[in-house]
């Protein structure tokens, strides 16, 4: 029973799915909300699946933003735009 493709088993990064053996791994590379991926902004930091957008629109330092002065710019430049460069 145990090696039976078609049994059907709990995620292992605990999203609560369950799926036949066989398709586990395509649930764990591709479709797991648990699954950790690389911020695609460039920061280094790796994130669950579900939450990478909230990273990339909220949080992550090198997300796009714009000033009051409509100046576009890295989250993280900010502060020394803001010191420096914003009138």
């Amino acid at each position: 029973v145990d090696h039976c493709r078609r049994r059907m088993v709990p995620c292992t990064f605990g999203c609560g799915g369950k799926m036949a053996a066989e398709d586990l791994q395509g649930h764990l590379h591709h479709h797991c909300e648990l699954r950790s991926l690389p911020c695609d902004l460039g920061c280094g930091v790796c994130i669950p699946a579900r939450d990478l957008e909230r990273h990339r629109r909220d949080e992550c330092p090198l997300r796009v933003v714009r000033c009051l002065c409509n100046t576009k710019m890295r989250f993280q430049q900010m502060d020394e735009h803001n010191a420096t460069d914003c009138p």
